[in-house]
């Protein structure tokens, strides 16, 4: 005899099953309730499928776990909507004051950058003073002398 023969190695629930399986097929009813075994489920009645009981017992389950779940959405939605609700009107006042603020400050700030703009667009202003006019033929000869030195490079380069 195997050590998992023995009673004392033989779990109770393990007894159980054995026992309630060895009466259903054999088709022998189940014991009454007051010879029944304390750690033994309530008897079935014979033809009585386990696994149809489970999966019933487990689509139960599931079908009130959904319902929670959609309750607890429903009401998380509820409590934000009404959250959003009560917020909204501080935000309202709070955008009103910023635009009273701000609105005339950004559009004094539009105009100096239209103005800042057209003044880049207009061409120099010439001046006829005897220093701005020393001044441009200066630029003027040092273009001139630029070119002249490009030139005798160039020359030099192609000889070489």
């Amino acid at each position: 005899m195997s050590p998992e023969d023995t009673e004392e190695n033989t779990s109770p629930s393990v007894t159980v099953g054995c026992l309630l399986l060895d009466l259903l097929s054999t088709g022998c009813s189940p014991p009454r309730p007051s010879e029944h075994h304390p750690a033994m489920p309530a008897p079935r009645p014979p033809g009585h499928h386990v696994s149809g009981d489970t999966t019933r017992s487990l689509v139960a389950k599931r079908k009130q776990f959904e319902k929670d779940i959609n309750a607890s959405f429903r009401s998380l939605n509820e409590n934000l909507q009404s959250i959003f609700q009560t917020q909204q009107k501080p935000r309202q006042e709070h955008h009103s004051s910023y635009s009273e603020m701000c609105g005339p400050i950004y559009q004094k700030w539009l105009e100096d950058m239209e103005r800042t703009r057209e003044q880049e667009e207009r061409p120099p202003v010439t001046c006829n003073s005897a220093p701005m006019k020393t001044l441009e033929k200066a630029i003027e000869d040092h273009k001139v002398k630029l070119e002249h030195a490009k030139e005798i490079c160039d020359r030099l380069l192609k000889v070489w």
